[in-house]
């Protein structure tokens, strides 16, 4: 295949020429052929004028510059095209848009050889687009022709302003159109699996479809403000949040509609192709619900003309949670005027609506429809999902933010740690204070998964409204559960979807397929033959026919091609903006220069300041003049005071005044300041090196290497204690009475001997004396 795309690249560059004009700032004329190489059209050359089908083959690209404007020499008899496989980069500027000239004969079409999007940006598109692979972006252009996109994949439109036009996509992927306005426009979105449509202004619509061939369309449509005819969305699953619709009839069949204003206008019916007014729920399925929402109705409802705030067809036995709306009325039986389901025709829905709101829900669509609650440390109000909110972000945290009472902007202090910079919010990360004390925002803490902030956790996904465990963007039947993913008829669609009764429960409402139902009761939906008329519901088209299931739209009416309008008036200037917050604190100055020296200080004797010494001012009376009189004189000695009490011998360790056994500590018989130094202590290694032998001054220690005396044996206070046998006896025996010794000896007997042995015992160091002193006191 590829080498026969490069024999036809090289026949059609043989028999093809572009004819340019000479060199200058003249016009330039392409007389149609081939772009086979990368070429730019330039401002020099500008205006180019196309007189004949030119190519831009794939590999090769063709940048228009800013300000460049290009006409398309096409008419009804001569159709001319510029057919794109390659693409084309078209990137203007505000003040310099790029310009495309031709009305509906002239086509730009981009083949399924596209293999990268081409760009539209900053352009005057008055030519019709169409593409059959991939989609180019387009944004902030204006579109005044058809736009037909089919087989296209991940189509993008932001900040576009559409008029007078049919729009039709259909391919698979994601479509997103955000910050758009459309006038006098039709949309048409047909088979892809997510369907963003958020912030667009759609005026005098004339009708806009969202239908899935493959199964229900997930997305979001948010903060949309729709007025014309007819709002058809039987194929869309998603949320539609914060919306404003006022418009003749709306028709879907599931959906999570919340903090929606509906406004049914009788008024508006001339520009819909339906005769019914009001929100008609076409065999609705399981997972529609509304909630928040508040509807009004414009005109007189008496239901003779299908009249009616909700009507329900089909689905019989399926309940449609509708509770906490506002329905312009508290009063259920009013209410129910107002619906028509299964209270009015047991063989359809119902729609349990209640409990009831009592008033109306102050809904917003854009931030200007919220008011400033007159708080600046909660940033300014702004409309989120339908409810004006606070941002909270006057300052990087709120707990650095200083409120300023009628003033027109908050104050902001510096951080000094991490704590005052947390927000709360776990799915933006941890806040952190940086250097020089300003709050740096975290790193979210799910990457490759969603957020839910309501558990602290990252899940696998936040949409999943059957509790199948399957995350709605993988579920092929998202509105019940099937974990198991059953498809027989292998179309995409989940068998928990497509059970059905009879032929009449399968109705698409599209008139290009044959509904029935099939064996195991699923709806199956076969495509008639290509080509059959139909009717696409645009008035703009004609001669619409069948393809591949759906209504093609036809070529365009020639009544409905008008003549471009003269420009408009330039704006008046807008208003001045307020003023911007407090710049950052700077950085501290250099120190400055030192001051100059003070006046002499006055020296702190010369009491009267007059810088000589005077005879009053010789306090120390010394003859000079000098710091020692600033001492001041000698003040007289007080009077003795009373004489303390005695203190208490450093030996008497009882405090009685007299001296006890136990007090003399050194055992020389004193009681004197003697004792108060202890035994000296002499070095050691164990405990046998400081045993003297002796009982009765108790076992000797050898403690931090140094001998110690051990406790006494006796109780001195009550026991006398006998050295000589080693034992304690009562200290009441009478003096010379025979104490019973386990020797065999009385202790009147040793002290009998002791005129033999005294003077050798008196040599044998304090217990021998101990031992003389208790013979003393026995006699």
């Amino acid at each position: 295949m590829q080498h026969s795309r490069t024999l036809c690249r090289i026949v059609i560059t043989t028999c093809f020429a572009l004819v340019l004009a000479p060199d200058g700032n003249a016009d330039t004329f392409i007389a149609g052929g081939s772009i086979t190489e990368d070429t730019t059209w330039t401002l020099a050359g500008s205006p180019y004028t196309v007189t004949g089908n030119l190519t831009v083959f794939d590999g090769a690209t063709l940048t228009v510059e800013p300000g460049v404007t290009i006409s398309i020499n096409a008419t009804f008899n001569n159709a001319i095209s510029i057919v794109v496989s390659g693409q084309i980069t078209a990137r203007g500027q505000v003040a310099a848009p790029i310009t495309f000239l031709g009305g509906d004969p002239a086509v730009i079409e981009f083949t399924s050889f596209a293999t990268v999007p081409s760009e539209f940006i900053h352009c005057n598109l008055n030519i019709s687009i169409r593409s059959s692979g991939i989609a180019p972006n387009v944004n902030n252009c204006n579109l005044s022709e058809g736009l037909n996109f089919s087989s296209t994949t991940n189509v993008v439109f932001r900040n576009n302003r559409f008029q007078q036009l049919s729009l039709v996509v259909d391919g698979s992927g994601t479509v997103i159109m955000e910050d758009n306005l459309f006038i006098d426009a039709s949309i048409d979105i047909r088979g892809f699996s997510l369907f963003f449509f958020h912030d667009n202004t759609i005026d005098n619509l004339q009708s806009i479809e969202v239908i899935s061939l493959a199964g229900s369309t997930l997305g979001l449509m948010s903060a949309n403000d729709i007025k014309g005819g007819l709002f058809f969305i039987p194929g869309f699953s998603g949320g539609i949040v914060g919306n404003r619709f006022n418009v003749a009839s709306i028709e879907a069949t599931n959906g999570i509609w919340q903090r929606n204003e509906f406004q049914f206008d009788f008024n508006l019916m001339s520009v819909s192709p339906s005769n019914f007014l009001g929100f008609l729920l076409a065999t609705p399925r399981q997972g529609l619900s509304f909630s928040e929402n508040n509807f009004t109705f414009i005109g007189t409802q008496d239901g003779a003309n299908n009249e009616f705030l909700l009507q329900v067809t089909g689905s019989p036995g399926l309940r449609i949670p509708a509770e906490n709306n506002w329905w312009g009325t508290s009063n259920s039986n009013e209410i129910e005027q107002l619906i028509y389901h299964f209270e009015d025709d047991e063989k359809i829905a119902l729609v349990d609506f209640e409990s009831i709101a009592t008033t109306p829900f102050l809904l917003c669509i854009l931030d200007a429809d919220c008011q400033d609650d007159g708080v600046r440390c909660n940033g300014p109000e702004v409309c989120i999902e339908g409810v004006c909110e606070s941002t909270g972000k006057a300052c990087s945290a709120p707990g650095l933010c200083i409120e300023n009472p009628g003033g027109s902007f908050a104050i902001c202090k510096p951080c000094f740690s991490d704590a005052e910079c947390d927000n709360g919010i776990f799915c933006d990360g941890t806040e952190s204070c940086v250097e020089p004390g300003d709050c740096q925002a975290g790193t979210p803490p799910c990457v490759d998964s969603a957020c839910d902030e309501a558990t602290d956790t990252c899940v696998d996904c936040l949409i999943d409204p059957d509790d199948d465990t399957i995350c709605d963007d993988d579920d092929n039947c998202p509105t019940i559960a099937n974990p198991n993913q059953a498809d027989a008829d292998g179309d995409g669609v989940g068998d928990a979807c497509e059970q059905c009764n009879s032929d009449s429960d399968c109705n698409d409402l599209n008139e290009c397929t044959v509904d029935s139902c099939g064996g195991a009761g699923l709806c199956k939906q076969t495509p008639v033959a290509d080509g059959l008329s139909c009717e696409d519901s645009f008035y703009c088209t004609i001669n619409d026919s069948c393809l591949a299931g759906y209504c093609a739209s036809g070529p365009v009416n020639p009544l409905c091609i008008g003549i471009p309008g003269a420009d408009g008036l330039p704006g008046t200037d807008g208003a001045t903006g307020a003023n911007g917050q407090p710049g950052a604190t700077g950085s501290q100055g250099a120190p400055g220069a030192a001051g100059s020296a003070g006046a002499a200080g006055i020296s702190c004797w010369d009491t009267n300041g007059d810088g000589t010494g005077n005879a009053d001012e010789d306090v120390n009376e010394d003859g000079n003049f000098n710091a020692l009189d600033c001492v001041g004189a000698t003040g007289p000695e007080g009077e003795r005071g009373p004489r303390g009490p005695a203190g208490i011998s450093c030996w008497d360790l009882n405090g009685n005044g007299v001296g006890d056994a136990e007090e003399d500590a050194n055992g020389d018989g004193d009681f004197d300041a003697l004792d108060c130094q202890g035994r000296s202590g002499r070095a050691c290694t164990d405990n046998e090196e400081c045993q003297d032998g002796l009982f009765c001054n108790g076992s000797e220690l050898c403690e931090n290497n140094i001998c110690t005396t051990g406790s006494l044996p006796c109780d001195l206070e009550n026991e006398t204690c006998l050295e000589d046998v080693n034992r304690c006896v009562p200290s009441d025996n009478p003096p010379g009475q025979t104490v019973p010794d386990t020797s065999g000896e009385s202790s009147s007997g040793m002290c009998g001997a002791m005129s033999s042995v005294a003077m050798l015992m008196m040599f044998m160091g304090l217990a021998t004396l101990r031992a003389t002193r208790l013979c003393k006191l026995n006699r």
